[in-house]
């Protein structure tokens, strides 16, 4: 890789996880619309799939507060995806300390490439990178990062678009 990499941490922002509250607020409230006249049966099946749905969902986004990935871009779309344990995972470590460790391991990171063009505006970002172990989705939102390394990272990105394909 020729150029220095920049490295980014996303966590899990403010406004993404309000976005997804509210889509599942609008879930639940699908069940004001179900019409009155219906079975008991059916009126019960519906209630239980619809609860079901919700407390995965809860229990999803309970568990994404804590979310966080680590990769590091060059200009030429090239650099290294950092797997992190979530906090409350069971290989999480015990203390800030080992996280930091296990952080730095090069055991955990994979080598990257973007995998086509990404999207990119002032809101939000959106990329694939292809891994050893597949491709992946990024989807970075303005606020998970700091505004200069949400810059920083689109610059890299437009950058990379707009690169002649093969440079």
């Amino acid at each position: 890789m020729g150029a220095q990499p920049h490295n980014f941490v996303i966590a899990a922002s403010r406004h993404w996880l309000i976005s997804q509250w509210l889509g599942l607020l609008l879930l639940s409230l699908t069940a004001l619309a179900w019409p009155s006249d219906l079975p008991f049966i059916i009126y019960l099946l519906f209630t239980l799939i619809l609860g079901t749905i919700l407390m995965v969902r809860c229990w999803q986004l309970w568990r994404f507060r804590a979310w966080q990935q680590r990769f590091s871009l060059n200009a030429q779309g090239q650099g290294f995806y950092y797997w992190m344990p979530a906090p409350s995972s069971p290989l999480a470590p015990a203390n800030l300390h080992e996280h930091n460790q296990v952080m730095a391991s090069d055991n955990l990171s994979l080598k990257m490439q973007l995998a086509f063009r990404p999207w990119v505006c002032p809101w939000f970002c959106c990329f694939a990178i292809d891994t050893q172990q597949g491709r992946v989705w990024l989807w970075v939102c303005a606020d998970m990062l700091s505004m200069p390394e949400y810059r920083d990272l689109c610059r890299l990105l437009l950058n990379y678009k707009k690169a002649p394909a093969g440079a």
